[in-house]
């Protein structure tokens, strides 16, 4: 890249052709600095060449985690990427040493954080980094969840095994526990396999759904992982889950929609709300 020009989050949102317009020549500086904080650890959304929310969010991210001044990772300014941010991702080690220092600063004190937090919370979490996946080729049912666990199918449990999985929760494992909901109801009915039903969900507990209710399948349809409660009164809660459809898509299969997305449910068609052992 002969020149850099400070990326931003703008209407009408900037794209490699607008940036290569402003600058002349063949630039692609949108999708180089989109491949760069992806390899840095952090994720911008779909590689596609537009400084969307995503790609911003991601920067003020690796700022942060590269020791810019808080001030500096605050809007407006954190949601920039000038010359020095892509001269820092290419090399961290060229970074000052306050830089360094604060950096070092933040890493112990995200540590803490980390080891303070429920596995069930990181988990979800995790999940929320994976939002938008989906299907490749579509209508595959194969992604990154379906070749974690070693099996093409129905991903709504393997999902929600990959997250707990990942922050070491001891009852999942890939090839073994879950890629089934009726295994989840049965292990946590009996309390087998550190699953236990709970009638208190928190955020990170698993739900178990029947789309006809609790009575018409009482092992259960679909897999999600409980956020909150949006009206509890009402029974009304938020939920994360693999393999459904958009909100924005009513007509869309709930247990087969081919997304991880989050969806608004109520307790009418819970089965479970089930806790796994850390």
């Amino acid at each position: 890249m002969s020149t850099w020009h400070t990326l931003a989050l703008t209407t009408p949102t900037m794209t490699d052709k607008t940036v290569e317009k402003k600058l002349g020549g063949d630039q692609g500086q949108v999708t180089h600095l989109q491949r760069l904080l992806k390899s840095y650890g952090v994720n911008p959304g779909k590689i596609d060449g537009e400084y969307g929310l995503h790609t911003a969010r991601a920067v003020q991210k690796a700022k942060w985690r590269l020791g810019y001044r808080r001030r500096l990772v605050r809007k407006p300014y954190g949601e920039t990427a000038g010359a020095r941010l892509v001269r820092f991702l290419h090399d961290p080690k060229s970074r000052p040493l306050a830089f360094k220092a604060r950096a070092r600063l933040r890493k112990a004190a995200r540590a803490r954080r980390i080891a303070a937090t429920p596995k069930r919370v990181r988990a979800l979490h995790l999940l929320g980094t994976k939002l938008g996946t989906s299907e490749s080729p579509p209508n595959s049912n194969r992604n990154i969840f379906t070749d974690w666990y070693g099996m093409v199918g129905p991903w709504c449990a393997m999902c929600g095994s990959w997250a707990r999985w990942k922050v070491d929760m001891k009852p999942f494992m890939p090839g073994h526990y879950y890629a089934y909901c009726p295994y989840v109801t049965a292990d946590a009915v009996a309390g087998r396999n550190g699953l236990t039903v709970t009638h208190d969900p928190q955020p990170g507990d698993i739900v178990i759904y029947a789309w006809g209710g609790a009575g018409s399948n009482p092992m259960g349809d679909h897999f999600g992982t409980f956020i909150e409660w949006t009206d509890k009164a009402n029974g009304a809660f938020l939920a994360r889950e693999g393999n459904t459809s958009l909100e924005s898509d009513p007509s869309g299969s709930q247990s087969d929609g081919g997304v991880l997305t989050d969806r608004h449910r109520t307790t009418s068609v819970v089965v479970h709300f089930i806790r796994a052992a850390e």
